[in-house]
């Protein structure tokens, strides 16, 4: 019986364990962290010479990139997430950080010209807050019909939000 016992115990700590690993994990940046889900993707590359300065990016399929370096519009399905901070075009408005944030998926802003700093030329929601003394921003870049699941994961991202340090520019 104890025998039993001790191999059903093992099992399920071994379940247990391979569910944590394949549920979510952390990315980090810039006194930043995030949590993302398995399968999404992280790029912690900055564009220093950018403002807003892009400090994270995550997205729900692989990260495409044009031959110029900038980023391609999102496909079919997927979400791209941008964290941003702001240092010189201050924002206005609403700035305290939501609880939870939304995105309204069928109200995105075309910004005019091209996709600055190497941002897709495609629609987007913005959404600025002031936290820890930054101002910090999510720029989020949908594509055509995005599924709830996904939308719901990209919510979730996006509340895992933790500042962890103070960055400073080089």
């Amino acid at each position: 019986m104890r025998h039993l016992l001790a191999v059903f115990l093992l099992a399920l700590s071994c379940c247990a364990a391979a569910d944590a690993s394949t549920t979510a994990h952390k990315v980090a940046s810039a006194g930043l962290q995030l949590t993302i889900p398995v399968g999404w993707r992280a790029d912690e590359n900055k564009l220093l010479s950018c403002d807003p300065e892009r400090l994270l990016l995550v997205s729900s399929s692989p990260i495409r990139t044009a031959h110029t370096g900038g980023l391609l519009a999102p496909r079919r399905g997927q979400v791209l997430i941008m964290v941003v901070e702001d240092h010189a075009n201050l924002p206005s408005g609403d700035l305290n950080r939501p609880s939870h944030f939304t995105v309204a998926w069928n109200r995105l802003t075309r910004l005019e010209g091209p996709g600055g700093c190497g941002s897709p030329n495609t629609p987007v929601s913005m959404r600025f807050f002031h936290t820890h003394g930054r101002y910090l921003g999510f720029d989020v870049y949908p594509g055509p019909s995005v599924s709830g699941k996904t939308r719901a994961q990209a919510l979730a991202v996006m509340d895992s939000l933790r500042v962890t340090g103070q960055f400073v520019l080089p």
